[in-house]
C-alpha cells in the first residue's frame, strides 16, 4: 500500500495551505476507495467537539473543572498500566521514611505488588498499617543466586508463610537445572510448594541460563502447581529480555510468568506485558508511574 502512495504523482496545481480545503481527491489503494482528506478532517472535528461537550457536561454535573475530569480519566488509565507491574526492593536499603513513601506512592498508583527481601517485610507491614493502606507485599527468598542451603530456604519460606505475605518467590540455583540434577530440582520445588500452596512460585536467573536450560526448567515444573515463575534479568539488555521472553512463552505451559528487569521506560514495560509477561517487576516501577503522571500533565496527584 505504501509503495502505491509513494509512487503517486503530485498534483500540478499548487494549493494555498492557508485556505480551508473544501474538496480533495479520494485515494484509491488496492482498488478500494479511501476517505477523502476533507472527510477525515470533518470526522476528527466532530469527534473532538463531541468529546469536549461531554467533558463539559460531566464537569458541570460534578461541579468541577473540565481539566479535573480529564485528569481523572487519564489517571485511571495510568493505574490500569501500573496494575500490571510490581515494585522490587531487594538490594537497596531504604530508610523507614523512604520505605513509607514507596509504599504510599505504589498504593496511590495501584501497583499490583511490592516484592521485598524478607528482612523488610516486618517494617513494611507496620508502615502500611500505620498509613491505613492495604498490604500487598510479596517476598523473594535467597535473591539473587539461590545458592543457600535447602534447609535454610525451608525456614525462610515457613517464616514468610507465618507473615502471611501475598506470595513467596524462592530463588533456585542455576546449577540444579541440568539433566543430571533436574530430579533434585523438581523435588525441592515440590517441597517448597507444599509449604505455601497457591501462593508460591520460583525465581530463576534468566541471564545465567541457556535456552535449553530454560526449556528444561519449564518442563520440569509443569506438573507442580506453582502459582507463577519469575525470570530475573537484572541489567541484561532489552533485546536479550525480549528474545528470552519469546522463548519462555513458547515453552511456559500454564504457569503465569513474571519478568524482573531494571526497566524504567513505560513503553518497555508495556511491550513486555504485550509480549506475554503476566507481571513486570522493576526496582524503578514507582518512578515509571511518576513519569507517566508528569508526561500527561495530570494535576492533583500528590506523591511523597
Amino acid at each position: 500500500m505504501f509503495e502505491n502512495l509513494r509512487k503517486r504523482k503530485k498534483p500540478a496545481e499548487k494549493i494555498d495551505k492557508t485556505k480551508t480545503i473544501e474538496t480533495s481527491t479520494a485515494l484509491t489503494v488496492n482498488g478500494e476507495s479511501e476517505k477523502t482528506v476533507s472527510e477525515e478532517v470533518v470526522s476528527d472535528k466532530k469527534t473532538a467537539v463531541y468529546h469536549e461537550r461531554e467533558f463539559l457536561e460531566l464537569a458541570s454535573l460534578l461541579g468541577v473543572s473540565v481539566k479535573a475530569v480529564k485528569d481523572d480519566c487519564l489517571f485511571d488509565q495510568i493505574k490500569k498500566i501500573m496494575a500490571k507491574t510490581g515494585k522490587v526492593i531487594v538490594r537497596h536499603a531504604p530508610t523507614k521514611e523512604e520505605l513509607a513513601n514507596i509504599i504510599y506512592n505504589c498504593n496511590l498508583l495501584e501497583v499490583k505488588e511490592i516484592l521485598f527481601a524478607p528482612s523488610y517485610i516486618n517494617d513494611a507491614k507496620k508502615i502500611a498499617k500505620k498509613q491505613g493502606l492495604p498490604v500487598r507485599f510479596s517476598a523473594i527468598i535467597d535473591f539473587p543466586f539461590g545458592e543457600s542451603a535447602f534447609k535454610s530456604k525451608l525456614v525462610s519460606v515457613r517464616g514468610m508463610a507465618n507473615e502471611k505475605v501475598e506470595s513467596v518467590s524462592v530463588m533456585m540455583p542455576s546449577m540444579l537445572i541440568n539433566k543430571d540434577k533436574i530430579k533434585q530440582f523438581k523435588k525441592q520445588v515440590a517441597r517448597f510448594n507444599k509449604m505455601y500452596r497457591d501462593r508460591l512460585g520460583i525465581a530463576l536467573s534468566a541471564s545465567d541460563l541457556t535456552d535449553e536450560q530454560i526449556k528444561l526448567a519449564l518442563k520440569a515444573v509443569e506438573k507442580i502447581p506453582l502459582s507463577f515463575i519469575t525470570f530475573i534479568f537484572g541489567d541484561a539488555s532489552y533485546g536479550e529480555v525480549i528474545d528470552k521472553l519469546s522463548l519462555i512463552n513458547k515453552n511456559k505451559g500454564t504457569k503465569p510468568i513474571k519478568i524482573l528487569s531494571n526497566v524504567v521506560e513505560e513503553s518497555a514495560v508495556l511491550e513486555l506485558k504485550n509480549k506475554g509477561a503476566d507481571l513486570v517487576l522493576s526496582p524503578f516501577m514507582d518512578e515509571t508511574g511518576k513519569n507517566l503522571v508528569e508526561r500527561f500533565k495530570i494535576n492533583g496527584v500528590k506523591f511523597k
